[in-house]
This record gives structure tokens, sequence and C-alpha cells, in this order.
């Protein structure tokens, strides 16, 4: 229309009319040449959104292939050593059992009772990781945990160590806590999780404190000492596995990294906070 006027009034000889014409014209052309170019660039950004999305889901699915890749390896080898440990343990259980009819010595049969918790100890971590080799392709039947049992259990399974009777634990566990899983693992998150809190105790008036609770969607599991503590540079590592952020402590750095795997199993989350010589605090929250 702005053309359409300028010509018209070109040739009546009104250029100053036409001039007015002419600039509207040339206004609306750019400004539809800037819509369309803004179009143009907002489908190109819109575009390479795209690309680099697709390029990171593709990225993060080959590392996610890789690490189970891994894993089933790892589970293999597990499986295979722990397979091969339970031969040699059964016969150390078995001459466990028989030093109970034919050793009569008061003085030695607190140290044979010693040497068969950590027999059955050795055991019990074998077959742990045995199940922990298996959770991955076997749906065990759930179950109703009886948290109050299991955290003692767990603890009284560390009753012959060193310190025992020295260390303070404060149990507390919500009552009638309505929760269905598989055993096996619960106890595996819970026993490496007091195993840690002992392992790493500090020496003076050491304590462990072990809460249970359940809330409407996630019961939750806390286990805090006052231990050593972990290094803010170590707390990103220490689920990894056979990493150990203290270097004088004994173990194999496997603790952490199982019961790692034992919350994922589990859809679970688990967070530490920790301060060097003042302790940490775990928190393990299971989805039910």
């Amino acid at each position: 229309m702005y053309y359409y006027l300028y010509l018209l009034f070109k040739e009546q000889g009104k250029i100053n009319e036409a001039l007015i014409y002419l600039e509207g014209y040339l206004n609306l052309k750019q400004k539809l040449i800037d819509t369309e170019t803004l179009h143009i660039m907002v489908s190109y950004e819109e575009k390479l959104k795209m690309e680099k999305l697709e390029l990171e889901a593709r990225v993060q699915r080959e590392k996610r292939e890789i690490i189970e890749a891994k894993n089933d390896e790892l589970d293999s080898f597990f499986y295979r050593v722990s397979h091969d440990l339970k031969g040699p343990i059964a016969s150390l259980q078995g001459l466990s059992a028989l030093v109970k009819t034919d050793v009569t010595d008061p003085v030695a049969l607190p140290y044979f009772e010693m040497y068969r918790a950590q027999i059955n100890r050795i055991h019990n971590i074998v077959m742990g990781l045995i199940n922990l080799t298996q959770m991955k392709h076997l749906e065990a039947a759930k179950e109703k945990i009886d948290f109050a049992s299991l955290v003692n259990d767990c603890i009284n399974s560390y009753r012959y160590i060193d310190r025992f009777k020295e260390i303070n634990f404060i149990v507390e566990v919500q009552e009638d806590i309505q929760f269905f899983s598989e055993w096996a693992i619960i106890n595996t998150v819970l026993q490496n999780l007091i195993e840690n809190a002992i392992k790493y105790g500090r020496v003076a008036d050491p304590y462990v404190k072990v809460h249970v609770r359940q809330s409407e969607k996630e019961v939750c599991i806390i286990v805090e000492d006052n231990g050593v503590g972990i290094d803010d540079e170590h707390q990103a590592k220490v689920f990894n596995m056979f990493y150990r952020a203290n270097i004088s402590a004994k173990g194999s750095g496997l603790g952490l990294y199982i019961l790692k795997r034992a919350v994922e199993r589990l859809n679970g989350q688990i967070n530490l906070s920790s301060k060097l010589n003042e302790g940490s605090v775990f928190t393990v929250t299971l989805p039910g």
C-alpha cells in the first residue's frame, strides 16, 4: 500500500508526500525482513539445542552401557571368587564346631569363640557378595522388615571386636514400621552402615547412633558416629570400589561400595555429611 501511494504521488509531482510514503514502505519492508531473520535465527537456535540434547543423550546412553557392561564383568568376578571361597570357609566353620567338643581349656575357649565369630563374619560377607551379584537378575521375595531386631543383630555381630564395650550404641527405631522389602539387602545396608561407624570410631567416648523412621512415602535410616570423619576431598569418592579415605584403616575398601549397590537395588538414595575429626552421618532413604 505504501509503495503504490508513493508511485501515485510521484506521478503527480508531489515529491514530499511521495517521500513520506516511500519511507513508510522501506520501514515496513525492513520490519518484515527483521522478523523473518529472527524466525530463522530462532529456528536455527532451537535446532542446535535439539542436536545438543540428542548428542548428550547419546553420550549418556553410551556411558551407561559401558558402566553396565563393566558392572556385569565385576558381578561375574565377585560371583566366581565368592563361590571359590565358600569351600574353605565351610571347612573353617567345621573346625570351629569341633573345638566346642574337643577343647575344654577355659583360657583357650574365649579365643576360639572370637575365631568362630570372625569366620562367621567372613561367611556372611561372602554370602553378601554372592547375593549382590545376583540382585540384578533375581527378584527376591519381599517380607516385613523388623528393624529393631535387625539393628540389634547387626550390632551384636561385632560383640567380639576390640573396644566394643567402650562404644555407646544409641538406637531409636520407630514403632510399628510397615515396610516390606528384601531382607538380605536391608541387612546388607544396616550391616555396612554400622560396621563403618564402628570401624572409624574415635578412641575416647565413641558412640554410634542408629535412627530408623518411616514417613508416608519412605523409610529413613540414619547412622551417626563421632569418629575420625571424612575430609571434603574424599567424600565424593568414598563409594567407589576399593577406595579408602583413611589409608591407615584396615579394610578392603568394598564396604561403602557394596552399601551403595544395595541402596541402588532398592531404588533408594544415600547421603553423607562428615567433618574431619568430628564424625560422619550417613542417611539412607528407601521408597515404600
